[in-house]
């Protein structure tokens, strides 16, 4: 008799145990799908992270492309501060673009490319460099 009540507690105990393993993988199941957009791939830090290598990317000896967009400004050299950020923006693959300058009286844009106004999803990024703060402007 004591041989039939063990084999029944044993039973009742085994399957305590499926019952409770087979609840946490249940409840450990996502069913539903949510989709945020920080989500998408390579965009919601993008800005930030271009313009932190921006920051501190040094190109061959000649400072950082922050540090040299900034010494041409102060130089007077508008054109060559554009073609430095448009070789570096183009590179990185972005539909639409701003980069601004912020701290000046009527803040000018170094350069842009697409309808940045016209996009759905923007993100920026702000950085200073010496007398200048820069924005930068990314549009998907």
């Amino acid at each position: 008799m004591d041989q039939k009540g063990f084999l029944i507690s044993m039973d009742a105990i085994l399957g305590l145990l499926i019952f409770m393993v087979l609840m946490g993988v249940v409840t450990n199941v996502n069913i539903f799908t949510s989709h945020s957009y920080s989500q998408e791939k390579g965009f919601t830090y993008s800005a930030q992270e271009s313009m932190e290598l921006m920051a501190n990317h040094n190109d061959s000896g000649k400072g950082s492309i922050l540090a040299q967009i900034a010494n041409k400004l102060g130089a007077g050299e508008e054109k060559s501060a554009e073609k430095i950020a448009e070789e570096f923006l183009n590179n990185s693959g972005y539909e639409n673009y701003k980069f601004c300058v912020i701290n000046q009286p009527n803040k000018s844009t170094i350069t842009s490319k697409g309808d940045i106004d016209g996009s759905k999803n923007v993100n920026s990024a702000i950085r200073r460099y010496g007398d200048y703060t820069f924005q930068l402007y990314v549009g998907k």
